[in-house]
């Protein structure tokens, strides 16, 4: 879990504006448990769970691209999410390998779009990375895993990264075996986020804020949100 522990209201009050919440009560609602605006063990709880770090609320509406054909970067092999449980060379492989997929996954249920990997960092319409710290929107190993940039506004390169002080898997297996966490679900979370997809009040969509082991593919909610978004039939 994180190194800060919330048990002083100067540190929930800090959690509260981090995420975009103006009253514990509307944090409570979100996380669908009783908005009594009192933080006992049941609401610090829920803001001890793993999470993605992008904001519940205070985006701007109607994020979208406007255009259809998209490019991606991951670095130039050196982009490694498994290190901590494999060597480094598979790793680079694997986490290659986990950011196609992504991106895949998500095309087929975005039939009008094409995601292609290119060599230019400088004219890609996506990076994803790893980061670390708090120049980095980082808080070492749980609370926040990943974040990622919304297409708010005119296009323009996004950017996500990674926590690598924690320790992702690429094996299902091990996804209930704390601290480990799946790279490939918090992907797909993020991965939403750049194309256009807030945060689910949903528990069971991929996008709800917090990490959940269970979901290793996008729901119906998830996919009728990003088509409704781009105006495709549902």
């Amino acid at each position: 879990m994180s190194h800060i522990q919330l048990t002083r209201k100067d540190h929930v009050d800090e959690w509260l504006k981090q995420y975009g919440y103006s009253e514990l009560e509307q944090m409570q609602d979100f996380y669908d448990l009783k908005a009594d605006g009192f933080c006992g063990p049941v609401t610090l709880a829920a803001m001890e769970r793993p999470r993605c770090g992008v904001q519940d609320f205070g985006l701007a509406a109607d994020c979208k691209w406007t255009k259809r054909d998209l490019t991606y970067w991951n670095g130039s092999g050196g982009f490694s999410l498994f290190h901590k449980e494999m060597p480094k060379t598979k790793s680079r492989t694997l986490s290659a390998q986990m950011v196609d997929n992504g991106f895949a996954r998500w095309a087929e249920v975005l039939p009008d779009f094409t995601f292609e990997r290119t060599e230019s960092q400088q004219t890609c319409d996506m990076w994803i990375g790893g980061g670390k710290g708090r120049k980095q929107g980082f808080d070492g190993p749980g609370r926040t895993l990943a974040w990622a940039y919304m297409p708010c506004g005119p296009d323009a390169k996004l950017e996500s990264r990674f926590d690598i002080d924690e320790r992702f898997t690429h094996n299902t297996s091990k996804r209930h075996q704390d601290p480990w966490v799946l790279a490939w679900a918090v992907w797909l979370h993020e991965l939403g986020h750049l194309l256009g997809l807030d945060h689910s009040k949903d528990k069971n969509d991929i996008m709800a804020p917090f990490y959940n082991p269970n979901l290793v593919d996008l729901q119906p909610g998830d996919i009728r949100r990003i088509q409704t978004l781009y105006g495709l039939a549902v």
